[in-house]
């Protein structure tokens, strides 16, 4: 027997969860002086990696929220140790604003623990161009690069930048986003592993390189997220938030309402515990995907937004088995 299914909207207080979706990661750090006390930066996430402002090394604007961490290219950078490498998928979301582009390598994000074992992602000038390059290696003569080739930056700008992969080794499995948009990539490689590095606690680097060679950029970095697995593209859309940055670890702001979502079976009037739902801002724009297994679904859509809004909603029926929609 078909049962017809019955969307029914309300608005709850929220509670200052994170976004569930994206409050999983290995390493968070808003670079805001709230979440750090004098030199030191907290990690926001679960693993609890603390880093330290180092040869002066400031948090200040400008920032995509509140504050950011701002490096002047001569020896300062944000450093911290004990950092496990994971040879599984990864993700990194940064929010990047080059004050001074220089010529080669400007380095964003590093962890290793020597020069030939390590993973970092830059911003790699050549011939007065600049992209977003991500580049590992597990081992000596081994070492994968990928290049974006779409969006160039340009100084005192802010760009969001996402890269991940799959540690599996193929190449069609690692991608480069510059403000939400997957970006068409060069690839090179030196040796045949394309395999992320392993190993525990190596260094771990913001703002510079501080391992051999040493090298140093004048930037600023906000809102640094390290997820052991892929960012859906929704998700990343998500970070992205439209030019405005999102913080999954922040609490609302006092009094904020959110829209949520229950439902009911229009056949018996009996609520539905488990469902799903895909929204999407009406005309472009991707909210998220949720799911529930105890009958609410707390969105972040506020209460006062005046967007119109496409709800694809998706539950069981048992008495057929079948999913509608």
């Amino acid at each position: 027997m078909n049962r017809a299914l019955l969307l029914l909207l309300t608005v709850l207080l929220a509670v200052g969860a994170a976004s569930a979706a994206l409050n999983d990661a290995q390493n968070y750090y808003s670079f805001d002086t709230a979440n750090s006390s004098g030199t030191t930066v907290y990690d926001l996430a679960s693993a609890g990696l603390d880093l330290t402002l180092t040869n002066g090394a400031t948090l200040t604007t400008p920032a995509v929220i509140n504050q950011a961490s701002f490096y002047d290219g001569t020896n300062d950078y944000a450093g911290g140790s004990g950092v496990n490498f994971s040879s599984g998928p990864k993700a990194y979301s940064m929010w990047v604003y080059l004050d001074t582009i220089k010529t080669g390598q400007n380095f964003i994000y590093f962890r290793g623990s020597s020069n030939s074992v390590n993973e970092y992602v830059e911003a790699y000038e050549n011939g007065g161009n600049t992209y977003i390059a991500y580049r590992f290696g597990p081992g000596s003569a081994q070492r994968t690069d990928f290049t974006s080739n779409t969006t160039e930056l340009d100084p005192d700008t802010w760009y969001h930048v996402v890269v991940q992969g799959s540690g599996d080794g193929s190449a069609d499995n690692y991608h480069i986003y510059v403000n939400g948009v997957n970006q068409t990539v060069n690839r090179g490689l030196i040796g045949t592993n394309r395999n992320f590095p392993a190993g525990t606690s190596v260094d771990f680097t913001v703002g510079g390189y501080t391992i051999g060679t040493v090298k140093y950029s004048d930037t600023s970095i906000d809102e640094l997220a390290v997820y052991n697995r892929i960012l859906s593209a929704s998700e990343i859309s998500e970070l992205y938030n439209g030019g405005s940055g999102y913080n999954p670890y922040a609490p609302p702001p006092a009094n904020t309402t959110y829209v949520s979502l229950t439902a009911v079976d229009a056949y018996d009037g009996s609520s539905i515990t488990t469902f799903n739902a895909s929204i999407n801002v009406s005309g472009g724009g991707v909210v998220g995907e949720f799911s529930t297994t105890n009958g609410t679904i707390l969105t972040n859509i506020t209460s006062n937004s005046t967007d119109l809004y496409d709800i694809t909603f998706t539950a069981q029926d048992y008495f057929s088995n079948t999913s509608y929609n």
